[in-house]
């Protein structure tokens, strides 16, 4: 081999040997960060998950009073969210905080867990979990909460879905009693039952027209959809639509049902963007 040819390799070797080395530090460097940035993202987690200190202080020098800060910085992201300024005023505001201020009470059980909530999550998991619940309540709605485990449906959604089951509400309420109006009683009908119960069982479903079962199913798919209302209060939900409806658009202005200790409850956001629009086309405001 030449010294020519040895000079070339050698020449074209340093560079890649370097080149190795240098990968070789940037990535053992790495490695040596990175343990370091893991570390300090476990610890984060750790002291996470053991709850903020200054949050439980907050808490244990008084739970009710920072529930209410809770409920306050809640309701004022709910204004920003939905761009409120000028829908609501003082009262709107007032009355809403006792409203959220009970329902976050019911829902959690007390006091003490509304804190507890807090000093894992910080006002941020309020402002993310609640926010439709507290403009719902801004807009001049009730919710369940302080001895009142009820669902009251606003009154323009109450109207639309009672002009829906109208035609056949009369079988609804028949059928959940264990009855069946003379025009609608199947030919093979049994015994109606003793008990008044809110589902509208398979039994009961029987009582009724095939055009009503279709409503019904109807009603039932849009207070899934339209109004996040969940399985296990659809059934009692349709029930108290029907016997509005039969009551008569004027003698029940706002339908209600009861929510079970389940406490499953969700205003979905779509309600309140409805409702956002309509206060806005009262008050003539774009």
């Amino acid at each position: 081999m030449s010294l020519f040819t040895h000079t070339a390799i050698n020449s074209v070797a340093r560079p890649v040997i370097l080149s190795s080395l240098v990968i070789s530090g940037v990535v053992a460097l790495q490695f040596l960060v990175w343990p370091t940035s893991a570390a300090a993202h476990f610890h984060k987690t750790l002291k996470e998950l053991a709850k903020d200190p200054g949050r439980l202080t907050e808490c244990a020098q008084g739970d009710t009073k920072t529930v209410r800060k809770i409920v306050s910085h809640t309701i004022n992201n709910a204004k920003e969210k939905y761009k409120l300024a000028g829908l609501t005023n003082d009262a709107d505001t007032k009355r809403a905080e006792k409203e959220l201020y009970d329902f976050l009470n019911w829902k959690m059980g007390s006091v003490s867990a509304v804190c507890g909530q807090y000093a894992s999550g910080g006002q941020k998991h309020f402002n993310n979990g609640y926010s439709d619940e507290a403009a719902y309540a801004l807009l001049g709605h009730e919710l369940p909460g302080a001895g009142r485990p009820k669902y009251r449906l606003p009154k323009k959604i109450s109207e639309q879905l009672k002009a829906q089951i109208k035609s056949c509400a009369d079988q609804v309420v028949a059928a959940v009693a264990g009855k069946a109006p003379a025009s609608s009683a199947p030919t093979s009908q049994t015994p109606p039952s003793t008990s008044v119960t809110d589902k509208l069982t398979a039994q009961a479903m029987e009582k009724v027209s095939t055009a009503c079962q279709q409503q019904v199913a109807k009603l039932r798919q849009q207070l899934e959809k339209e109004y996040n209302i969940p399985p296990e209060l659809r059934d009692a939900a349709i029930k108290e639509i029907s016997k509005a409806a039969v009551a008569g658009v004027k003698a029940v202005d706002r339908i209600a049902f009861d929510v079970p200790q389940t406490k499953r409850f969700d205003i979905d956001d779509s309600v309140v963007h409805q409702l956002v629009a309509d206060r806005r086309a009262e008050k003539g405001v774009r």
